[in-house]
């Protein structure tokens, strides 16, 4: 890949911390890296082939996605659109304390991205935040691992 759009949702600025960590580090894999908040279905169909697509989302109230991410996530729910061809990868980040919604705002973009035609590049990475206090080392770690082995 030669550039990684990183689409943020955040409340409390844990998915922000590791976006921006991603953003600082622009080494190797990493250094074609563009952040966009408040995304929009256009951010994703005009991703080219040699891009990435980085959903970095904390989750809100009841398995929710953050304001930046929901009307994306509202106009693809409502709008089944063609993303043939576009790859993404997802960091989640959470408190698995809320066992059935751990995640879930991350987890129902994935569904629908997937159903319409996108390609995951690897699992997702779901982060209990409380249990990992190196969360953000934790994200850019494991984002670096997964590029390496796609290029």
């Amino acid at each position: 890949m030669k550039k990684i759009k990183i689409l943020l949702g955040t409340v409390t600025g844990n998915a922000r911390n590791v976006a921006q960590n991603i953003v600082e580090a622009r080494q190797g894999p990493l250094e074609n890296v563009e952040l966009i908040e408040n995304a929009q279905l256009e951010d994703l169909q005009h991703t080219g082939a040699d891009e990435c697509v980085l959903i970095c989302s904390s989750t809100t109230g009841a398995g929710g996605l953050p304001k930046g991410l929901t009307p994306l996530y509202l106009t693809l729910r409502d709008n089944p659109t063609n993303l043939h061809g576009l790859n993404y990868a997802i960091i989640g980040l959470g408190d698995s304390v809320f066992r059935d919604t751990f995640c879930g705002g991350v987890k129902k973009l994935d569904t629908l991205l997937t159903r319409y035609g996108s390609q995951r590049i690897g699992n997702a990475l779901l982060i209990d935040t409380p249990a990992h206090k190196n969360y953000v080392t934790l994200a850019t770690d494991w984002l670096y691992a997964l590029f390496r082995e796609e290029l």
